[in-house]
């Protein structure tokens, strides 16, 4: 009898949660599309779960083209209540993120990689707010100016250039590995005057990035917690949680990676010489300008700090994709 009656509260709380699940849905979805406009076309998915199972685990452009020759330049899907859409046309792309960019300003949320694993502050997953204003004005300003970046970076850009003709000559079978070394070295030197260190033993900028490069690639493989977001809050001692187990020790690499590239700057800035001694690079000038003229608000040049060591550390991972 105690079993039985045990089945079936479980049985009424699992319905009750499902018609909660179900109705907050339905409501989220009327705040979306009020007007109950039509969905472009997708996969039919399943009750509660949506398009799971039709979600590409790996060989995505492969799904991406089916889709394109099935449903045509718009794929709509639906993940757990979270709405997904695939876009293959390049038109249709500039049309909705370069003339309608503020409507789709905002990042997909990507627990795994963005919350558990620390990449969320990178200008590529930072959702809207006064942290990506700030990024995004850090970067505009030090990067986007041609006679800036001529008068910063023209003298590194001329040195590695040089480099890569002599390593061409020399090898030329490895003609796209030394280009693809060489842009490397440029961002990476760009953002923080350097490729390496002698401190402690030396630290090689580029074996960090390789290695931060192969984390990330983990992270946005994709984990059922992206799907189902409460799962971030279950004990990292439960059996299965060994994806919160990595992301977290992923996120401190991540942190120490990050907090050491900038915070080595950042103690030759508040030297002596004030950084005069440093070479040319991203953060070097940004704090440069910054102690210039700082915030009277102590928080205030904490926030813009942390905006330069983030924005900086998503200039230095661009380099791993070049």
């Amino acid at each position: 009898m105690a079993l039985h009656s045990l089945v079936l509260n479980g049985f009424v709380i699992g319905a009750i949660l499902s018609l909660g699940f179900y109705l907050r849905h339905r409501i989220h979805m009327r705040r979306r599309n009020p007007q109950d406009l039509p969905l472009p076309p997708g996969p039919k998915g399943y009750p509660f779960i949506g398009n799971v199972f039709d979600m590409p685990r790996k060989q995505s452009p492969l799904t991406y083209m089916k889709w394109l020759k099935q449903y045509g330049p718009m794929t709509y899907l639906e993940v757990v209540g979270q709405p997904h859409l695939v876009i293959s046309s390049y038109d249709m792309v500039r049309e909705l993120f370069e003339k309608r960019g503020s409507n789709y300003i905002n990042r997909p949320r990507m627990v795994m990689a963005g919350e558990l694993s620390g990449l969320g502050k990178a200008m590529g997953m930072t959702q809207y707010g006064t942290l990506w204003k700030k990024e995004k004005r850090y970067l505009s300003k030090a990067l986007s100016g041609g006679p800036i970046v001529k008068r910063d970076y023209s003298g590194l850009m001329m040195k590695r250039a040089t480099i890569l003709l002599k390593a061409v000559v020399d090898r030329p079978q490895d003609f796209l590995w030394e280009v693809k070394k060489m842009t490397g070295h440029v961002v990476i030197e760009v953002g923080y005057g350097a490729i390496g260190d002698d401190d402690d033993g030396g630290h090689d900028y580029i074996d960090m990035q390789t290695e931060l490069g192969l984390i990330t690639a983990r992270t946005v493989q994709g984990y059922w917690v992206d799907f189902f977001p409460w799962l971030k809050h279950i004990p990292i001692w439960l059996p299965g949680a060994q994806f919160k187990r990595d992301g977290l020790r992923w996120g401190k690499q991540y942190d120490d990676v990050r907090d050491y590239m900038f915070e080595r700057v950042k103690k030759r800035m508040l030297s002596g010489d004030q950084g005069e001694s440093l070479p040319s690079s991203f953060v070097r000038n940004t704090l440069q300008d910054l102690y210039a003229k700082p915030p009277s608000d102590p928080e205030q040049l904490k926030e813009d700090e942390a905006a330069i060591k983030y924005s900086s550390f998503s200039f230095y991972r661009a380099g791993a994709d070049t």
